[in-house]
């Protein structure tokens, strides 16, 4: 049946790290992957951001060729809108100390195929500032090349405090 979510695993952070890889995810299984985000916190007081980039079969996180962008709806202030054609990454969502938490569900088209570029959607939500935020992110690395799983991280130096991610393929 199209559409169906079977689970394929459960990655959590490792507390005060800046990086989890969750490597060697992608099979010929599925087409489309499904990421479920909880209870992103970080150490510290200033706001970082959670990032996505693929590792390719190498196993090297490719750090060129994606177009992202970023709907920010905060409730207590103006909403914005960012776009970048030449970006390092795809931005998920800020991400900040352990009573401000981000938990969102994003969805990676074909990232296994060498064919089509692999497309990124996800909605988040954040409590920062005082309020809470939600966030749409699109994104796409823009050249054909096969990825075998993806890297999320902290650009700041601000390590993770908590965090997992659960993988779903779709058929």
């Amino acid at each position: 049946m199209a559409g169906t979510l079977e689970f394929i695993s459960k990655h959590r952070v490792t507390p005060n790290t800046s990086i989890l890889d969750v490597d060697n995810i992608f099979t010929d299984g599925y087409e489309n992957y499904v990421l479920v985000m909880n209870n992103w916190t970080t150490y510290g007081s200033t706001q970082t951001s959670i990032y996505l980039r693929m590792i390719n079969t190498s196993g090297t996180a490719i750090s060129s060729n994606y177009k992202r962008t970023q709907q920010r709806l905060y409730a207590h202030g103006s909403s914005t809108l960012s776009v970048d054609q030449s970006a390092t990454f795809i931005n998920l969502a800020p991400c900040d100390r352990d009573d401000e938490t981000v938990s969102g569900v994003g969805r990676l088209y074909s990232p296994k195929s060498s064919t089509r570029p692999t497309l990124f959607i996800g909605e988040f939500r954040a409590e920062w500032g005082g309020g809470f935020q939600g966030y749409k992110s699109k994104g796409a690395h823009a050249v054909h090349e096969e990825a075998r799983g993806f890297r999320l991280y902290e650009p700041n130096t601000r390590p993770f405090a908590s965090g997992s991610v659960s993988v779903y393929g779709e058929k």
